[in-house]
């Protein structure tokens, strides 16, 4: 049966449920089991059981999703039951809902906007945007770093420290983060685009030719919040394919060590709670979680399969080049490459590491 007839069969289904029929009757049969298409079955079989949930809006919401999804992708994996309940718990906790997001596609799909947001990750925003030649006004972001991935293209940012100026160079492929309390600017070189991290909460713009002068007091508020690292922040851009010319790609197999996989993976930079690591490996990595925070995953070259361990269950997709994934803190996760894969990743720290079967055990 071609897939338009299926898709009307649902639609039929789908409409007769939501106006308060107890069966679905495609061919003037009484019962669901009767349904022209068997693949048709589980899906009705969901829709019958929630029919009768109080809120309109989540029965919009469901129509919306068995209406908009061929059944073919929706009977692939995971329910479709599973999947709403598992992305509007995760959007009620305050985390992102699981899933990959292809940076090409949303920088395509700007179409005007300054910006298109994907995620969130420990209280910042995680998103692409498109730059050209305006500058934009100084910011700072007294509690939190801020990440600037550059893709295409090449920015200046300035830094302004107690010492003057600090002007860094960040191109393509190259990434800077801004550290925390300190004012500053990225200006366009060139056209182009850019993945940002960028903290949600307490963000600060100034159109002043100085801010960091603005006042003793606020001069002083600003060296008090920078004292607070142990150490200076790096204002430097950090080359992502300059740093893995030298790494060998780590094949896991059953002797591979702790050691191995670290000398895989190597840290450019810090970004708050995590390390940003690059690296490449293949095979099956074993479990991890991270109690401190979110992970961000930016695949490079290659793909990986991650899996999730939720409470409903094993959540799974395929991470391919170009797309970036966050897995909440907490949550027990692993990947799998056959071919190989190459990856940036905000990680934080310490990882839990795990071999058995199912950790949450």
């Amino acid at each position: 049966m071609a897939k338009s007839n299926l898709i009307e069969q649902l639609d039929e289904a789908v409409d007769a449920i939501m106006a308060g029929a107890s069966v679905y009757d495609p061919d003037c049969a009484a019962d669901i089991s009767d349904a022209a298409d068997p693949r048709l079955a589980p899906l009705i079989r969901i829709a019958v059981d929630l029919r009768h949930l109080p809120s309109e809006g989540f029965r919009a919401e469901l129509k919306s999703q068995l209406v908009t999804q061929p059944p073919e992708a929706a009977l692939d994996g995971a329910s479709a039951k599973g999947s709403i309940n598992r992305n509007r718990r995760a959007d009620e906790a305050g985390v992102a809902a699981l899933g990959a997001h292809d940076l090409r596609a949303a920088l395509d799909g700007l179409a005007g906007k300054a910006e298109q947001r994907l995620a969130t990750m420990d209280g910042c925003a995680v998103g692409v945007t498109r730059f050209s030649t305006q500058t934009c006004p100084w910011e700072r972001h007294p509690d939190s770093d801020e990440l600037l991935h550059v893709l295409e293209g090449e920015i200046e940012v300035t830094t302004l420290t107690d010492h003057g100026p600090v002007h860094t160079a960040v191109p393509a492929g190259s990434l800077f983060v801004c550290a925390r309390g300190l004012w500053h600017r990225p200006r366009p070189l060139s056209p182009g685009s850019m993945l940002f991290v960028t903290p949600e909460n307490g963000r600060e713009f100034s159109n002043l030719e100085d801010p960091l002068r603005e006042g003793r007091a606020d001069a002083a508020a600003n060296r008090r919040r920078t004292s607070r690292s142990k150490q200076a922040p790096v204002l430097s851009a950090q080359d992502i394919r300059g740093a893995l010319k030298d790494l060998k790609a780590l094949e896991i197999s059953s002797s591979t060590t702790q050691e191995d996989a670290e000398e895989a993976f190597r840290q450019l930079v810090s970004l708050n709670q995590c390390g940003l690591f690059v690296g490449m490996f293949s095979g099956m990595a074993p479990w991890e979680r991270h109690a401190a925070g979110d992970e961000l995953l930016h695949i490079l070259d290659g793909e990986a399969d991650i899996t999730v361990l939720t409470d409903d269950g094993p959540f799974q997709t395929t991470l391919r080049v170009g797309s970036v994934f966050v897995c909440p803190r907490g949550l027990w996760h692993r990947q799998y490459s056959r071919k190989g894969v190459t990856q940036l990743s905000a990680t934080p720290q310490p990882t839990q590491v795990s071999f058995v079967p199912d950790p949450r055990r």
